[in-house]
């Protein structure tokens, strides 16, 4: 890139998406079509033979890409490199399902952005600016996952790294999510990565229901079907790993979303994008908690009109009731997608607190709930107990009302009109969050804690205001 006499960069040349784009992609698509077909060339590439094609075709793109970028903007990244890391860090949570053999997009970011904040402290004598309580709770949760050891042995020594990272992560978003310039730029690339996974996975879905081709990168693959009354249907995991995960990033997104100055029709279409998406994944626990953030938002939204918007959803209510709309859709609907599981939830739950009875403290040890479940128990706050100890979900609950108190406070406290309509989306997002904690397993889901990470930075960035504004 070139400088002009005035001094300013000069602009890109109109052919920048040819060279940016088109050539590695083109290159990426050859290179995995070919060793896709060719078993002596697919076995030539250290990744397991059981990789599907398209990871194939997509990884060399992605690759290519990536160095392309990088090589032709390095210096501008550099220049703006708290930007690049908070895109980097968010953006890497939307491909997470992208994890198959060695390959794991949020690990390769998470140790990129670990070097690049170390020089950062070191060298710019920057200080650690994560929230006080936020380290702490996050540092006694490290500290209940590294004593699980004592119980879990060899296999929670291994998975030590599914929370250690995340917390990690955390702690180096937090710590570049420390001016409001970056945090808007934090808060638009968790909305972009919610709009595409919504995009992608509808795709998979039409997808599926036009070929047949089950296009998914869930972890567990005897989980990509369910039956629901329209048959057999995939259920949309886009590029993340499991549907729970999806439902979460466009939960917290959209309410979000619905906060954020934009014409009313932009925000009804992407309140139906993620709804339509969310319907993909066949959850009824997502369900539940989309109807929550849908209709939350309109109470915060307009508090003077909550009476009214009371009566009319408790009138409508009432005649869907006497019309048979709910008993239809608990029993063609609720129970034909989830009724089969309802009694193993339940059974699960039992097991978890007779778990909890003999291992109070620390818990069967990380990763080792297979020792008496063959599935993660499907409330967070019990899972953690269950597998870290009590003390591990007690910090892990302090750390989520520190949040939605902080993010209430600055609601109600911010100076300005927009600050406090951006926080009662976070506390909103953070509502549903917890919420459907409460029915699925996501202490392991990466974009949960980047999310409890943007949502920290917030409360920090803006409270700050809050008290200069204190008379």
């Amino acid at each position: 890139m070139t400088v002009e006499a005035t001094g300013r960069a000069a602009r890109p040349s109109a052919t920048w998406w040819l060279h940016a784009i088109a050539i590695p992609a083109l290159i990426g698509c050859a290179v995995g079509a070919v060793t896709a077909i060719d078993p002596i060339a697919r076995a030539a590439l250290p990744l397991p033979q059981t990789v599907a094609p398209y990871l194939l075709v997509a990884v060399p793109l992605i690759l290519l890409a990536a160095v392309y970028v990088v090589a032709r903007y390095g210096q501008a990244m550099f220049a703006h490199r708290d930007a690049a890391l908070v895109l980097l860090l968010v953006g890497s949570g939307g491909f997470s399902g992208i994890n198959r053999g060695p390959l794991d997009p949020t690990d390769v970011a998470f140790l990129i952005c670990c070097f690049a904040v170390a020089a950062m402290w070191l060298y710019e004598r920057r200080a650690i600016v994560t929230p006080l309580p936020v380290l702490a709770l996050l540092l006694a949760l490290t500290t209940c996952s590294i004593a699980s050891i004592i119980n879990g042995g060899i296999s929670s020594i291994i998975g030590q790294h599914q929370v250690l990272n995340k917390i990690i992560a955390v702690i180096l978003l937090t710590n570049v999510l420390g001016t409001e310039r970056t945090l808007r730029i934090g808060i638009r690339c968790l909305v972009g990565v919610a709009i595409v996974t919504a995009v992608v996975g509808i795709a998979s879905e039409l997808l599926f229901l036009a070929t047949g081709y089950p296009l998914s990168f869930d972890d567990a693959p005897g989980f990509q079907f369910k039956s629901t009354p329209l048959g057999q249907m995939l259920r949309a995991t886009a590029f993340l790993p499991t549907t729970q995960s999806l439902a979460q990033v466009l939960l917290v997104s959209t309410a979000i979303f619905l906060f954020l100055p934009m014409p009313t029709w932009r925000r009804v279409l992407g309140v139906a994008l993620s709804g339509v998406c969310i319907g993909c994944t066949f959850n009824s626990g997502s369900y539940t908690s989309f109807a929550f953030v849908v209709f939350g938002s309109l109470f915060l939204r307009h508090p003077q009109r909550s009476i009214h918007y009371a009566m009319v959803l408790l009138g409508a209510a009432a005649l869907l009731y006497f019309a048979g709309f709910w008993q239809v859709l608990g029993e063609r609907v609720i129970l034909a997608i989830s009724g089969a599981s309802i009694g193993e939830r339940i059974e699960h739950i039992r097991i978890g607190f007779e778990v909890i009875e003999r291992h109070p403290f620390l818990g069967l040890g990380l990763r080792n709930i297979w020792r008496v479940l063959h599935t993660p128990i499907h409330q967070t706050f019990l899972h953690v107990a269950a597998e870290l100890g009590v003390p591990a979900a007690l910090t892990l609950i302090a750390l989520t009302v520190y949040l939605l108190v902080g993010s209430a406070w600055i609601a109600v406290r911010a100076p300005d009109a927009r600050t406090r309509m951006l926080m009662k989306g976070m506390f909103l997002g953070m509502a549903a969050q917890t919420m459907y904690a409460m029915i699925e397993p996501l202490f392991t889901s990466y974009m949960v804690w980047i999310y409890m990470a943007v949502v920290a930075s917030s409360i920090a960035v803006h409270a700050r205001r809050c008290v200069q504004e204190i008379p």
